[in-house]
């Protein structure tokens, strides 16, 4: 293929010659190719579509939209747990009494005939609301949200208008939960009814309080693709140009959008 050269004394190859870039890349950029086998210490995916050049366009606007999203997100997060996956529970002292736990659509969830809680961090005291994330076809559940044993919110679940099958609630802490580093997330079911179930919980500064200004020039892929994963196109052409989006397989060599946090 025109443009890949092996690199001497490896089994990595070098391109440098038809490379897809999103807007305002420097185009001398090359992309390396390593085997497979050799980030089998990474956690990684590997994608080889085909898109033809106007494709390939919008896919990049898209992703350059949406990782500006995560940006903004992740930059908002002060902590996070992610209901019924081990890890995250046990690192935010899960405890529960007549719970369960599952996945819905790829989405894990707990919910409780009994309460659950976990414990969040905020050590930096920065944390303004609580974003719990639910499921719209879960209805007429009735639980209590509380924090350091105060109340936080009365929940009713009613049928929601989104067009998601999730959505999230933003419920303001008061100051008194501000002010504390630790904060202890209780959600209590009402008699006879069931407390969730919650698909995502997010302990986050004000929404307002953190914009992202992104940078793109001399970069050629979007932030919430990590340095372990990689993807990458074809140009489906009548000449077998390779079009990599997401690079590369090389993992030390990957270049990100660049984005600045503003406060």
């Amino acid at each position: 293929m025109a443009g890949i050269t092996r690199i001497p004394g490896s089994l990595a190859f070098r391109v440098d010659k038809h490379i897809a870039t999103v807007e305002n890349a420097n185009e001398s950029m090359a992309t390396t190719l390593i085997p497979f086998y050799s980030l089998h210490d990474s956690r990684h995916q590997v994608y080889w579509p085909q898109l033809d050049k106007q494709k390939f366009d919008a896919y990049a606007k898209k992703v350059k939209k949406q990782a500006l999203q995560d940006a903004e997100l992740a930059a908002k997060t002060i902590d996070k747990v992610t209901p019924s996956q081990q890890q995250p529970e046990v690192e935010h002292e899960f405890k529960g009494d007549n719970t369960r736990a599952g996945v819905n659509n790829g989405h894990h969830w707990r919910d409780a005939f009994g309460w659950f809680s976990y414990k969040l961090s905020n050590k930096d005291l920065n944390a303004e609301l609580l974003r719990i994330e639910y499921f719209k076809h879960d209805i007429n559940r009735r639980f209590v949200i509380e924090v350091n044993g105060e109340l936080l919110a009365e929940v009713d679940l009613k049928p929601h208008s989104s067009q998601d099958d999730f959505y999230y609630i933003d419920y303001p802490l008061t100051q008194t939960m501000k002010e504390a580093k630790t904060l202890e997330l209780k959600f209590h079911a009402k008699p006879e009814s069931i407390a969730g179930g919650i698909y995502g919980i997010r302990l986050m500064s004000h929404p307002n309080s953190i914009k992202i200004q992104i940078n793109d020039k001399g970069c050629r892929n979007a932030a919430f693709f990590t340095p372990r994963k990689t993807q990458s196109y074809f140009h489906n052409n009548s000449m077998p140009w390779l079009w990599p989006l997401f690079f590369t397989l090389k993992t030390d060599s990957i270049l990100h959008y660049k984005f600045s946090v503003i406060r």
